[in-house]
């Protein structure tokens, strides 16, 4: 349970730092989106590693490793775009390409056919309000 969160948590960092190299408004839109969607998912995660059986120190480790991991990710790819020159930007479009792939992938084939699934209205209207906060954000001036 903790490598795929984790892992989701790098790439959330690989496009948060690629991005907010670019663009602050970019950047600050991302941290607000995934400042809801960590606090979501890690809430779920933090209940689960809750039953197990582990020393407190354990399962404060093992709580803050995906946080941990986005913010490593994030400033190492900040660090990589930001280098990069307007002749040689492959980096940036590399980094930038791997983290959006990775989020249409989820959202396409996990999310989407899962709120589906359910039949449940409040998942679907949830999941479709999150795309629309994140185009009334972009509206505003930041």
């Amino acid at each position: 349970m903790l490598l795929p969160i984790a892992f989701d948590g790098m790439l959330d960092g690989v496009v948060l730092g690629t991005m907010t190299s670019v663009s602050i408004k970019a950047g600050v839109i991302l941290a607000i989106v995934n400042t809801i969607e960590m606090g979501a998912l890690g809430s779920a995660f933090a209940s689960k590693i809750k039953e197990l059986s582990i020393s407190t120190s354990c399962k404060l480790l093992v709580i803050m490793t995906p946080p941990l991991a986005m913010l490593v990710t994030a400033i190492i790819s900040a660090k990589l775009t930001s280098d990069a020159t307007d002749d040689n930007n492959f980096t940036f479009v590399a980094l930038l390409a791997f983290g959006v792939v990775c989020l249409l992938q989820l959202s396409v084939m996990d999310l989407i056919p899962r709120s589906n699934d359910d039949n449940n209205e409040i998942i679907i209207l949830s999941f479709f309000a999150g795309f629309l906060l994140i185009f009334v954000i972009n509206l505003l001036e930041l």
